[in-house]
């Protein structure tokens, strides 16, 4: 993805048995991002090791016209998925690590994600104290935050179906 060693801010694995690679980078280095498929090299995150699932690159918005507090990408060619449209588990780690690192001034317990893909997409994301079954809200441990993440965003139905299994 050619982002070089001084535009990396954090560097990082989720706790859970290192699925997940967590790469903070400057907003310039998010934007010189490749966005073609076909100029990224998928085999060399293949072969990165230290993670099982996927990568999430992310850098705090410095873009007034986009109305986020981060950006983010999610690529997870381990699991044959070169890069995922929108990733709401990856925001279950993002959202606390935004809202305590990088937005500490704004004394808010909601930020908002954009992921960055081809389809992309928007996500508002509350982080909550409690969690019951009803607000189906995924936990952000793997961030050092024992709260909550309710993502709350659009959906599209891709396809639906009936499981029977005897």
């Amino acid at each position: 993805l050619n982002i070089n060693e001084e535009e990396i801010i954090l560097l990082g694995v989720g706790d859970n048995d290192a699925e997940d690679l967590f790469v903070h980078i400057t907003p310039k280095a998010f934007r010189a991002m490749p966005t073609k498929k076909s100029d990224i090299n998928f085999g060399r995150m293949m072969a990165c090791p230290g993670y099982n699932r996927g990568i999430i690159i992310c850098c705090q918005n410095d873009d007034v016209a986009v109305k986020a507090d981060f950006l983010s990408r999610f690529f997870g060619p381990k699991v044959g998925i070169d890069e995922d449209p929108v990733t709401g588990s990856a925001h279950c780690l993002l959202a606390p690590y935004f809202s305590r690192r990088v937005l500490m001034d704004k004394n808010t317990s909601t930020v908002r994600g954009m992921q960055a893909s081809k389809r992309g997409g928007m996500l508002r994301c509350e982080l909550l104290d409690e969690c019951d079954k009803s607000n189906n809200a995924g936990n952000a441990s793997a961030s050092g935050d024992d709260r909550y993440v309710r993502i709350i965003g659009s959906a599209l139905i891709a396809s639906s179906g009936e499981l029977h299994i005897q």
